[in-house]
């Protein structure tokens, strides 16, 4: 392949990947990049004399493909076994991404000094211009049409960075947003993943960040997966789950004491929040076989943990009215 075609692959920038880096760089991790080769034969990386999956360039590339058909909706098992060309056409076709949109150098934006450094002089090489270096995301000045992609670490995002990253994803939107992360909880990270960003799991070496950067800025353009059932926009606008109000020996005391209520609400709101509880902790860590496994159980965790909160305040409101010690 030639510079500057399909989807930023070059031929002076090849490599070989194992999973665990691949995992990183494109945001689909390892069990779902497993089951992808195994149960579909959509990817096919070599093998080392040792059994080590190594991924080139185009099975990258390729995987960025997959993953924005799915995340566009389509199911694994019928864009698996199209071909490149097939599956690009798909792509393109579902989310409007044309790729002579982002042939040239990858001009982006760092966040931060730790992201910033890996742009140096030398990040030119390797088809990426720094074009502006910001302390914050709410000083960073590029408009739009100037960047094709903004590196962010997700500490630098605030005290709020979901609501920090779709503002800059609001304001730049041609722009891929590349958040980096080490740890972070699922409350944090599944709105960011369904809104679109590119999630870059960390520690990365600056080579590393570059090649990641440059993979999601000439990559489809994300779709934003809208929440089925309840309006996206009020979805997205509640509150975040909020910290447990009562341990389980709470819980349980509640659950059977004897109220002066002779409906017995505490017992039922009780078990109604510890039945939330385990609901959200089973979804959080429930095995994923696909990206879309993976954001569906985001929104269960995320959606039953909201109920729980709401539950939650209801029983407070019940210990209080009827005077009751926990």
């Amino acid at each position: 392949m030639t510079a500057n075609t399909s989807f930023g692959l070059t031929d002076d920038h090849s490599g070989a990947y194992r999973i665990g880096t691949v995992s990183r760089i494109t945001g689909v991790d390892t069990h779902t990049l497993r089951a992808w080769e195994r149960r579909y034969g959509a990817i096919r990386p070599t093998r080392t004399e040792r059994g080590t999956r190594v991924y080139d360039d185009e099975q990258v590339h390729r995987i960025r493909l997959l993953k924005a058909a799915v995340d566009a909706g389509d199911p694994i098992r019928q864009v698996a076994t199209l071909d490149d060309a097939t599956l690009r056409a798909r792509v393109t076709f579902l989310t409007g991404f044309d790729d002579e949109d982002k042939a040239g150098p990858v001009r982006v934006a760092a966040v931060g000094d730790a992201i910033a450094r890996p742009f140096g002089a030398e990040a030119e090489s390797s088809g990426v211009v720094l074009v502006e270096k910001a302390p914050s995301a709410t000083t960073l000045r590029s408009n739009p049409g100037e960047l094709d992609a903004v590196g962010v670490h997700l500490r630098d995002l605030g005290e709020t960075p979901v609501e920090a990253a779709l503002a800059l994803r609001e304001r730049l939107p041609r722009a891929a947003l590349c958040v980096v992360y080490e740890f972070a909880s699922q409350r944090v990270i599944g709105p960011l993943d369904r809104s679109g960003v590119a999630l870059l799991r960390g520690p990365l070496g600056a080579a590393e960040l570059r090649r990641a950067v440059r993979s999601a800025a000439t990559a489809p353009v994300a779709v934003a997966v809208p929440t089925e059932g309840i309006d996206a926009e009020h979805w997205g606008a509640l509150p975040a789950p909020p910290p447990r109000a009562y341990t389980d020996v709470q819980l349980e005391r509640l659950r059977n004491l004897r109220s002066s209520l002779s409906c017995e609400c505490p017992n039922h709101l009780a078990a109604i929040v510890e039945g939330l509880l385990a609901f959200e902790q089973y979804s959080a860590a429930c095995a994923n076989e696909t990206v879309a496994d993976a954001r569906l159980h985001a929104r269960l965790a995320d959606g039953s943990g909201k109920a729980r909160g709401l539950m939650e305040s209801l029983l407070a409101d019940v210990i209080r009215h009827d005077g009751l010690s926990i």
